[in-house]
């Protein structure tokens, strides 16, 4: 019994050896055959995730009945149609704890929890400090860090390090010619002023496409969704009273999955992709 990867594998290599046919036989029997069997594969596949989704929504609706997914008022008609823009200054905004949304530094501070844990520190033992969040921060004339931010954090023996945080966003854009080559040299300037430290560089984009170096770590918006809700959804019965920026975090989060994602807000069975959605909707419950 095959599982899915080899059978999409042994499907590319059949057509791959089509290439090989004479043109003319190209609409034999069996090669007609061969692309109805994969058309039926991809077509089962995709109403199984699907229905994969559909069971997720299910669960979330009564573990989770905050969650932006259900999150679609008045503000849902004015989806921001991928403006990069809007999401970096968005997510600085929201990053920064001098700003009146109430949730100070959890959410910036969630996702250094994040980064850090992919390179093996124990974030658990980890206190971070915040110094500043700057959007479009300026490094010459024509280049801006979308996000950038600093700070420290301390660990269980009271040692004190200095971190810095890049974020560089794309939606539907490229990078540009050695745009990211010159945030590292300024980068690296901080770094040695600092005499070392932490180094955190976050290339954000719709598909986790990696950059130009490789040495900038690949993140969905679709993670960055998940890391902003699950920051807080946990506390949200600590609160005295809801934060004020609750209302625009959960439009932010359902604007990114209608605009970025793909997700239908509120949910409906017309997913345009549900693969997706699924990747999403796995992050948030697991």
């Amino acid at each position: 019994m095959f599982n899915d990867e080899e059978r999409i594998h042994n499907f590319i290599q059949a057509l791959r050896r089509l290439e090989h046919e004479d043109s003319q036989k190209i609409y034999t029997e069996k090669n007609i055959q061969l692309l109805k069997q994969l058309e039926s594969y991809f077509t089962k596949l995709r109403a199984d995730s699907i229905s994969h989704v559909k069971n997720k929504v299910d669960t979330l609706r009564k573990s989770d009945p905050k969650n932006p997914i259900f999150f679609c008022g008045e503000l849902g008609a004015g989806t921001p149609l991928r403006n990069e823009l809007f999401y970096t200054k968005t997510l600085a905004w929201f990053f920064d704890n001098k700003n009146n949304h109430g949730f100070g530094d959890t959410l910036i501070i969630s996702l250094l929890n994040k980064v850090a844990s992919d390179i093996g520190l124990e974030h658990r033992n980890l206190s971070f400090n915040v110094n500043s969040v700057t959007p479009e921060k300026i490094i010459t004339n024509n280049k801006r860090i979308d996000i950038f931010a600093n700070g420290f954090f301390v660990d269980r023996e009271n040692y004190k390090t200095p971190w810095l945080l890049a974020i560089e966003a794309k939606v539907d854009s490229d990078e540009q010619k050695d745009q990211l080559k010159c945030y590292d040299e300024y980068i690296l300037g901080l770094k040695n002023k600092n005499k070392g430290g932490v180094v955190w560089k976050i290339f954000l984009t719709p598909d986790e496409k990696g950059a130009s170096i490789s040495e900038w770590q690949k993140m969905s918006f679709g993670c960055i969704a998940r890391i902003l809700w699950g920051a807080i959804k946990g506390n949200l019965k600590g609160y005295e009273t809801l934060p004020p920026g609750l209302p625009m975090l959960q439009c932010y989060i359902s604007c990114i999955l209608t605009d970025i994602v793909g997700m239908p807000l509120p949910f409906h069975n017309k997913i345009g992709n549900p693969y997706n959605a699924l990747q999403y909707l796995e992050g948030v419950m697991s």
